[in-house]
């Protein structure tokens, strides 16, 4: 097979095959179809004709984790996910089943029958047949997900005088519901993600009481549905750009100073992928940050440690939005004594969709993940994704001393010491 390529957008690939080096499917099953020149070249093939469609061609495809270390080093910048992201619409996952159940995350009401029915299935059938042995470990989802309706959060003082110039002073509805009304901030509406609002809502609930104790109003959209970024993975980019539209709407509509998000993967998906989708409304992308570069430069907290933390890099936050030190600083101020893995940056193998469809790669590529972190020696591993929590808590399944967390559970927990402290 010849891995010269073929279409036009994608000429400029020099073969050096710089992004086998770094590609964790590669790494993990060295064959030139788990890299991303391979993954080019067939995209390319498969665009003129050269090749047909086969079980093969779409496996290759579906194995990319869409971590982006592969542009990050490619000497001609081709974008390569988009190439990817190109090749899977053209060879999309079964119509039957995606489909259907990708347009019942754009309907509150199919998204709620449907994640119930999941609760339930992980109850029946996920336990009791330890799939989460044979798969995956999946946490239920939540019985109470985290948006219930259109909220907007008012922050309110209960310590008046100098304290309150401080920026703890204010009280969350997680904290205390008692105080008076302060002048905001600022007005932030947040952007949850399927995996905080249906599986991690404490990871929503940390974010949400931060902010109000910084003196913030929060604004939760109903309207918000999946980013679209499974849509994406699945080949049904008509769906993704719906999904697209209609999120790029409801939070436009929202007047806030910034949409901010925990989930890095949402936040690459609005920020980066939403304008090659869609046309955006004017300033969109800008007011889109992740939660931990939002809060670098507003904490002024200095906790005292209470044990080693190693940290691990999202790979949509640390190579796709280029945020590493904001969430090392963040953690470092909460009382974090941080000790980092040997590979400072490894995939936790996650990958979204690519997880799922094939677990036993993922699980590989995350077991050397946890030998990096469980080598620190620490027993509290921090994490700013709740994809990469989820996929090193399945890691880590054997080994019930070790915790993992969201920068922003871990920083809330500071937050309500240091307010307690005034």
């Amino acid at each position: 097979m010849s891995f010269e390529p073929l279409s036009s957008r994608i000429d400029a690939c020099t073969l050096c095959g710089a992004c086998k080096a770094v590609c964790p499917t590669y790494i993990d099953n060295p064959v030139e179809p788990q890299s991303a020149r391979g993954r080019l070249a067939l995209v390319a093939a498969l665009e003129t004709g050269a090749i047909a469609k086969s079980s093969g061609l779409k496996n290759a495809l579906r194995t990319c984790l869409h971590c982006g270390r592969c542009e990050a080093v490619c000497p001609a910048k081709i974008d390569v996910q988009e190439e990817i992201f190109r090749g899977k619409t053209l060879i999309p996952e079964s119509t039957l089943i995606a489909r259907p159940l990708l347009r019942a995350l754009t309907m509150p009401f199919a998204a709620e029958t449907l994640f119930r029915a999941a609760r339930l299935g992980h109850a029946v059938l996920y336990r009791p047949l330890k799939l989460d042995e044979r798969i995956k470990r999946v946490p239920a989802p939540a019985r109470v997900p985290f948006i219930g309706a259109e909220t907007l959060f008012k922050p309110v003082n209960s310590v008046r005088g100098p304290a309150a110039e401080r920026g703890f002073p204010v009280k969350s509805r997680g904290i205390s519901e008692r105080g008076f009304p302060v002048q905001p901030r600022g007005r932030i509406a947040v952007f949850a993600g399927c995996a905080v609002h249906r599986f991690y809502p404490s990871i929503g609930e940390a974010m949400l009481d931060i902010l109000l104790a910084l003196g913030y109003e929060v604004v939760l959209r109903q309207g918000e549905i999946c980013c679209g970024a499974p849509a994406r993975e699945t080949g049904h980019d008509d769906i993704a750009r719906d999904m697209a539209r209609r999120n790029a709407e409801t939070f436009s509509m929202a007047r806030v100073d910034a949409i901010l998000t925990a989930c890095p993967t949402c936040a690459v998906t609005l920020k980066v992928q939403y304008p090659k989708m869609i046309a955006v409304p004017n300033g969109f992308p800008e007011l889109v940050q992740d939660i931990n570069q939002f809060l670098a430069d507003k904490m002024d907290i200095d906790m005292k440690s209470e044990g080693l933390i190693s940290y691990h890099d999202p790979c949509h936050l640390a190579v796709g939005l280029s945020v590493k030190s904001e969430p090392r600083k963040l953690l470092a101020q909460a009382g974090a004594e941080l000790v980092e893995a040997k590979s400072e940056a490894g995939c936790c193998g996650f990958g979204g969709i690519a997880g799922f469809s094939h677990p036993d790669a993922s699980r590989r590529i995350g077991a050397r993940r946890r030998d990096e972190l469980a080598a620190t020696g620490a027993r509290l591993i921090a994490t700013a994704c709740p994809g990469c929590r989820m996929q090193l808590e399945d890691a880590f399944r054997h080994d019930p001393g070790v915790r993992v967390f969201h920068t922003v559970e871990m920083l809330r927990d500071a937050v309500v010491q240091a307010i307690n402290l005034l």
